[in-house]
């Protein structure tokens, strides 16, 4: 493939959509397309230059990454979110001057020297994985970065985004995040002073530090609790998360073998909480077969072990979200109902099902 011309009705690009295709020279991007997803024109070496649309708010993750020859790309103002290795190993990249950049809305990386005190740009809404920082290479954060604020207007930190950055001592959290990735603030002075029990950066539950005990009770007003949060907490046998909780991130609970009661006030906001946060936890293992709930959210359809499972589902009406890969041992499922609540239906919820037909009672908005 050499020249793509997409219609106006696409509106997302998907994974992968175009990897590999390392004769394509040109493909416009049309002004309906919101999202262009991971990987989409990973090795599209001979690509060299593209022009995103204002329509376009976020790039996901390696999603140009070994488009060697890729020089200029045309980005609007309008981008709130870029993945982890967007643009690396590209010419494009190498252009990169040498210093905080910024590319729309988001805080894209840190290249060359970093100063010591950072005042993230006021308008800037994320921040982007390892922009500072990455947990997977020894001493690969900014030593020189001693402080950083960041503005309201920040509603995204992502993964490993301070990682290393040994001499960061203050963080300064002016607003309210809505996500906040797992070692964002790892082996940095400011983690290191912080004192044992929960670790809070703004509004959320960051990381549980010294010997954990058998409870533990989440302030009223966090937002979310982060990936691998309370990793390895075997003491802990009840927690407590208040109703202002929507998120919890990837194995949050992953090896709580003694975490038996997962208290979720009964006027939860959960939206998001995969499987992985619990799965190893007694609370989950205790469960009945059929649909898991915590708080609004279904997490799974619990099977015995080498059954198919029903071939209709119908959700409780006050399910507000659905996880990944939830129903993906329901090898018989040919009929599924949504309630006209439900917001959010993560990646991958239907992966390896049969189902034939899905109804929505209700409109739903995204």
């Amino acid at each position: 493939i050499k020249n793509v011309t997409l219609p106006n009705t696409i509106t997302y690009i998907g994974e992968s959509a175009f990897e590999g295709c390392e004769y394509l020279a040109s493909i416009n991007i049309p002004n309906s397309v919101t999202e262009i997803g991971d990987w989409a024109f990973t090795g599209c070496k001979r690509l060299s230059s593209i022009s995103i649309p204002s329509s376009v708010t976020k790039i996901g993750e390696g999603t140009f990454y070994y488009a060697q020859w890729l020089e200029t790309i045309d980005l609007p103002d309008t981008i709130t979110y870029i993945g982890p290795s967007a643009f690396d190993s590209t010419d494009f990249y190498y252009s990169l001057p040498y210093d905080v950049v910024y590319i729309g809305k988001v805080l894209y990386v840190c290249r060359g020297e970093c100063p010591t005190n950072l005042v993230v740009k006021e308008g800037t809404v994320s921040i982007a994985d390892k922009a500072f920082g990455d947990a997977g290479y020894i001493n690969s954060g900014y030593s020189e970065l001693e402080s950083v604020t960041i503005p309201s207007s920040v509603k995204y930190i992502g993964e490993s985004a301070f990682y290393n950055c040994s001499n960061l001592a203050q963080v300064n959290f002016d607003g309210n995040l809505d996500y906040l990735g797992k070692h964002a603030f790892g082996n940095t002075t400011w983690y290191n002073a912080q004192p044992d029990g929960v670790v809070y950066a703004g509004n959320f539950a960051y990381k549980y530090k010294g010997e954990c005990p058998e409870q533990v009770t989440i302030a009223d007003g966090t937002a979310g609790i982060t990936a691998w949060a309370f990793q390895n907490c075997s003491i802990l046998s009840k927690i407590n998360i208040p109703s202002s909780v929507k998120y919890i991130g990837d194995s949050a609970f992953y090896g709580c073998s003694n975490l038996e009661n997962i208290n979720i006030a009964s006027s939860s906001q959960l939206k998001s909480m995969p499987l992985s946060a619990i799965e190893q936890t007694k609370w989950y293992k205790n469960k009945d077969y059929g649909p898991v709930y915590a708080g609004n959210v279904l997490l799974a359809y619990k099977l015995p072990y080498g059954e198919d499972g029903p071939r209709e589902i119908i959700l409780n009406s006050d399910t507000v979200g659905v996880v990944d890969s939830v129903f993906m041992n329901c090898m018989v499922l040919s009929s599924l109902t949504f309630s006209k609540n439900l917001t959010n239906i993560l990646p991958h919820a239907f992966d390896y099902t049969y189902i034939d037909t899905i109804n929505f009672k209700g409109t739903r908005n995204d």
